[in-house]
């Protein structure tokens, strides 16, 4: 049985809501929702660039559409930076007093990432956000909603199964989440039948224009804050359609003309020009970009093999067919690609109630003295296998069995082998920035 739980962990009361992120992992594993969602311990190690980049990115983004529902307040243009320092300090990448020139090279390199790919966001005509949807005074820019299982069943249509209330009902009030921007686009609030728009900004180290834009499967993260936005009455008590769209955004380098032509530049062939092998490529390039460093190399090689007896070194017409290909590739390549689901009420409150199983599950498992077991998975690059795959993949290995998996969780804690934290404050439990 389940041993109670000793005052360095969190208690299971300390998550008081269901979120997207814990149905995920219940879903996902019991062993790690047991460690994270139950235990309440997460991993204490410092963040990736992909997530660092996301932080800041989101930080701009909030920045500028806090500034669209406020001009009064916000005159002129919103500070970036500022905003950055803001959730830099927040989650502890500076100490609290610190600025900008205390910040190490690498965090600043992260930090202009972030701006550039905020700037690439709002400057594209794929980013209409100009109306947020406005609750209770606060516009819904990265704002946490709560709703209550009454408040569900009233505004939502959520009603759960007897089996499903009784596992949830005495852990979990409700559900929370935090959708990043619901808007009206370009509409005006007035039009009773203009959509909601939710919006979940991904802000990408790696090419995203290989994205889907269309979409028929109801997107689980969709049908979830639909469920939370219908509760509370956002959708216009259910008058308003919800479209949920997930906007992939570049935030990694974008190559430059010196990255190809400075002296012994890995990014070119043996032919002499220009790599076409994105997978060597640390970024983006843009097709004028490309383009004409294939001009400065060719010419360059054509000076080289000037003295040769059968003449300089001309590109063959088989290299200029693959250069055109190239750049006219390069040329509809996108910064920033949306893709979108229109939201069917009746099959989300489905894909939800599915959800919340997977929870319930987990603590109906609990209440009857059963640790939640291990989902190993072996396969390449699988979170069990892949370094850094699973916060808890260290102390789950090691225990002989997932019934002394709580022993063995505690044991790493308290000998310091494994960075374990206790959840941070009721709130920040969907706050974990996407990784690319």
């Amino acid at each position: 049985r389940c041993a109670r739980l000793s005052r360095m962990t969190s208690t299971p009361s300390t998550t008081t809501h269901v979120s997207q992120s814990e149905c995920n992992t219940a879903q996902d594993c019991g062993m790690r929702w047991f460690a994270q969602w139950y235990l309440g311990l997460r991993h204490a190690g410092p963040e990736g660039p992909p997530a660092r980049v996301g932080s800041l990115g989101h930080a701009c983004l909030g920045a500028h559409v806090l500034a669209l529902a406020d001009p009064e307040t916000f005159s002129g243009p919103p500070d970036f930076y500022a905003a950055m320092l803001t959730e830099a300090r927040k989650r502890h990448y500076l100490a609290a007093d610190a600025d900008w020139c205390d910040a190490s090279q690498d965090l600043l390199d992260h930090a202009n990432l972030a701006h550039r790919a905020a700037h690439t966001l709002i400057t594209s005509p794929e980013f209409d956000v100009r109306r947020p949807v406005v609750l209770d005074g606060r516009p819904l820019v990265e704002q946490r909603l709560h709703a209550t299982w009454e408040q569900l069943a009233r505004g939502a249509g959520l009603v759960l199964p007897d089996a499903l209330r009784r596992a949830l009902a005495p852990h979990r009030l409700g559900m929370e989440g935090t959708p990043d921007v619901a808007h009206y686009g370009n509409a005006a609030v007035a039009d009773i039948d203009a959509p909601v728009y939710l919006d979940d900004y991904k802000m990408r180290t790696r090419p995203v224009d290989g994205t889907p834009a269309d979409n028929v499967v109801a997107d689980p993260q969709g049908a979830f804050y639909k469920m939370l936005l219908a509760a509370l009455g956002a959708d216009g008590n259910g008058r308003r359609d919800v479209v949920f769209r997930q906007v992939n955004v570049y935030a990694g380098r974008w190559m430059t003309l010196e990255d190809f032509i400075d002296p012994g530049s890995p990014y070119v062939v043996s032919s002499g020009l220009p790599t076409r092998d994105e997978k060597r490529m640390p970024g983006m390039v843009r097709a004028e970009v490309w383009r004409e460093a294939w001009r400065v190399l060719e010419e360059r090689r054509r000076v080289a093999t000037a003295d040769n007896p059968k003449g300089p070194r001309l590109p063959t017409t088989s290299e200029h067919h693959e250069a055109n290909r190239f750049i006219e590739d390069l040329s509809y390549r996108k910064a920033v690609q949306v893709s979108r689901w229109r939201l069917d009420h009746t099959v989300c409150l489905e894909v939800v109630r599915d959800m919340l199983a997977g929870v319930a599950m987990r603590l109906a498992q609990v209440d009857a003295g059963i640790t939640p077991g291990r989902h190993l998975r072996t396969w390449k690059q699988a979170p069990c296998v892949r370094p850094f795959g699973c916060d808890v993949s260290s102390p789950c290995l090691a225990s002989l069995g997932s019934n002394n998996a709580e022993a063995t969780l505690r044991e790493h804690l308290g000998a310091g082998r494994f960075r374990l934290d206790v959840l941070p404050a009721v709130g920040d439990h969907d706050d974990a920035p996407e990784a690319a």
